[in-house]
């Protein structure tokens, strides 16, 4: 097989890799044409690709006749190995007082991976935060609760991800919102956004045994 199909095929993998991140178990697996027009690829090479993925254990299917074929197991860690790296964007209030540039810190430090970056944007006011949100520019924000649920009200699509530990950082931060459509994003933080001991990670900077980096 000459490089240029070694790409191609490479290309298709990423791409049906990163589809299947927003995926589950027990859902349906679409069927080969949908692939081919999403990815302007052949049949053969969007075949190929799937038997690549089973082959390496990232997807488990079955066939269920007529019905289609219905994912029966599924490893998000083996599929993140073979997706063109990922990166999201969020923002945040200032960090204008120790607990909130902790907070910046581990989120940072857990969100991304080898095939994560994660970039944070610092801001002034909740508007600005939604206005980059709304307007595609984040990802994801960081926000009071009440903010979070009058967006849910006004603005259909958006979704709470995870709520905080309030009081226990910041006022302001109590919520992370994400916009519509964006399952991987909102596995992602349910698995690596875990709220820290802030008391511990207080006592740690002040020792001078952490390095913020944010």
């Amino acid at each position: 097989m000459n490089d240029k199909l070694l790409q191609k095929k490479g290309r298709i993998v990423s791409a049906i890799a990163a589809e299947l991140l927003g995926k589950e178990v027990h859902e349906r697996f679409m069927p080969i044409m949908y692939y081919q027009k999403k990815f302007h690829a052949s049949q053969g090479t969007v075949q190929n690709a799937i038997n690549f993925l089973k082959e390496k254990g990232a997807i488990k299917l079955r066939n269920k006749g007529y019905q289609g074929s219905y994912i029966e197991a599924i490893d998000y860690d083996i599929l993140m190995e073979y997706c063109e790296a990922k990166r999201w964007r969020g923002c945040m209030p200032l960090p204008h007082n120790t607990a909130l540039e902790l907070l910046a810190h581990h989120l940072k430090q857990n969100l991304q991976t080898d095939y994560i970056s994660v970039e944070l944007d610092y801001m002034q006011t909740e508007e600005m935060q939604l206005q980059y949100l709304r307007n595609g520019i984040c990802d994801f924000m960081l926000c009071s609760k009440e903010t979070a649920e009058n967006c849910i009200r006004k603005y259909p699509g958006f979704q709470i991800a995870l709520l905080l530990c309030g009081g226990c950082i910041d006022e302001q931060i109590e919520a992370v919102l994400i916009r519509e459509k964006q399952e991987d994003l909102y596995r992602h933080l349910h698995e690596h956004l875990h709220m820290p001991d802030m008391v511990k990670l207080k006592e740690a900077y002040e020792k001078g045994m952490l390095k913020l980096h944010y």
